[in-house]
């Protein structure tokens, strides 16, 4: 009775072990990729959700529009205050605001400051956001772009 395994057969078990170890591996590497490409994504669309959103709700229900250009918009609220959403553009840093305070963080960056268009009674908001930074690694880019048409309730 042999008791012994022969060289081939250790060589075809190691080998088959190997490719069951890269097979692993490559499903790791491809689900952590997946999983920084969804987080950005997720970054950029909550960044973009939450500036239209702010926009959105002080313009529908401002009394006036007091002064609309592509890269500004003065609004008069019903208790008579005036808001101010600008594309703030800093070097690089590329930002939505309100008054003085940002709208969207240090992690995102505007790609595009043309975001107003008026109408009589209505305002269109136009604009995209990417991640912010240098890389160029698929999975740590993202962009999208957030557009929405608002119509003054109190006029």
């Amino acid at each position: 009775m042999r008791k012994a395994f022969t060289l081939i057969e250790m060589v075809v078990g190691i080998g088959v072990f190997a490719a069951v170890i890269l097979m692993g591996t490559m499903m790791m590497v491809s689900t952590l990729r997946a999983s920084k490409k969804a987080a950005a994504v997720a970054l950029v669309r909550n960044e973009g959700a939450n500036a239209l959103g702010v926009m959105t709700s002080f313009i529908r229900y401002a009394d006036s529009i007091t002064s609309c250009a592509s890269t500004s918009l003065v609004i008069k609220t019903n208790n008579q205050d005036t808001v101010t959403f600008t594309c703030i553009v800093n070097s690089s840093d590329y930002y939505l605001a309100s008054n003085s305070a940002r709208l969207t963080s240090v992690n995102v960056k505007v790609g595009n400051c043309g975001i107003f268009t008026c109408g009589t009674n209505s305002v269109g908001i136009n604009f995209s956001l990417s991640k912010a930074g240098t890389s160029t690694l698929v999975e740590t880019t993202a962009a999208s772009t957030f557009e929405t048409t608002v119509v003054l309730r109190n006029k």
